[in-house]
C-alpha cells in the first residue's frame, strides 16, 4: 500500500511539476488514484510468506525493478520508507555506479518498534502481534545497512535520530524533518505579527 505520508509527499512533488514514479503492489496500482505527473509501477511477487504485508519480498523486487526502470529512463533520486528500504543494500553498488542517489526515511528504529510490540503483546496478546515481533527481530540487525547505507537519512523526531546515532549511524547524514508546520517560515511576511501571536497563544500544535 501507500501510506498517508508517502501519498502527501508524492502529491506535493507532482504539484511542483516533478515526475514521480511509485513502485507498489499490483493491488495498490489497481485501486490508488494517482495525481497527474505520477506513474504507478506494479511490482509482481512470485511468492511471499505474508501476502498482507510482504515487505521483504516486495522490497527486494522493487529495487530490482527500480534498477531496470532507471536504465530505461534515469531518475534523479530514489526514496523509500522504513522496512521498504530492506532491498537497498543488495542494489546499492549498481545504483550508485549508475548515478542514482537514495534517501532512506525511518520513522522509528526497529528496536523502538519491537519494544512497542512487546508492550502490545503483554496487554493484548495475539498471533499477529507475535508474528510481527518475530519478523522485526529478524530485520533489526540489518537496519544499520538498509537505512545507514543510504546517501541521506530522514526522520521526523529527535528520539529516532538519537537511536540511529546510538546504532553508529553518522549524525551529519541524518536530517530531521518535523511533521508539524511552521506557519511563520511557510508564509513569511504574509502573516501579520498579531495573527501569529494569537495562534501561539492558542497553543496551536502546528507551531
Amino acid at each position: 500500500g501507500i501510506s498517508k505520508v508517502s501519498t502527501e509527499l508524492l502529491r506535493q512533488f507532482c504539484r511542483k511539476g516533478h515526475e514521480v514514479a511509485v513502485f507498489c503492489l499490483p493491488r495498490t496500482a489497481r485501486s490508488f488514484e494517482a495525481p497527474g505527473g505520477c506513474e504507478l509501477i506494479p511490482v509482481e511477487l512470485d511468492w511471499c510468506l505474508y501476502r498482507e504485508y510482504p515487505v521483504v519480498r516486495f522490497s527486494l523486487r522493487a529495487f530490482r525493478k527500480l534498477a531496470q526502470e532507471h536504465r530505461r529512463k534515469p531518475f534523479d533520486v530514489s526514496h523509500a520508507m522504513n522496512f521498504n528500504n530492506y532491498g537497498y543494500p543488495f542494489w546499492r553498488r549498481s545504483l550508485r555506479a549508475e548515478g542514482l542517489a537514495h534517501v532512506a526515511t525511518g520513522f522509528e528504529t526497529t528496536g523502538m518498534e519491537i519494544r512497542a510490540k512487546w508492550r502490545e503483546w503483554r496487554s493484548t496478546p495475539s498471533l499477529h502481534c507475535l508474528g510481527q515481533i518475530v519478523m522485526e527481530s529478524y530485520l533489526a540487525p540489518w537496519q544499520r545497512a538498509y537505512i545507514g547505507w543510504a546517501d541521506a537519512i530522514t526522520t521526523e523526531d529527535v528520539e529516532t535520530r538519537r537511536e540511529f546515532m546510538a546504532m553508529g549511524l553518522d549524525g551529519k547524514n541524518i536530517h530531521l524533518i518535523p511533521s508539524g508546520v511552521d506557519v511563520e517560515s511557510l508564509l513569511g511576511e504574509v502573516v501579520e505579527e498579531r495573527t501569529l501571536s494569537e495562534l501561539k497563544a492558542l497553543g496551536s500544535p502546528l507551531l
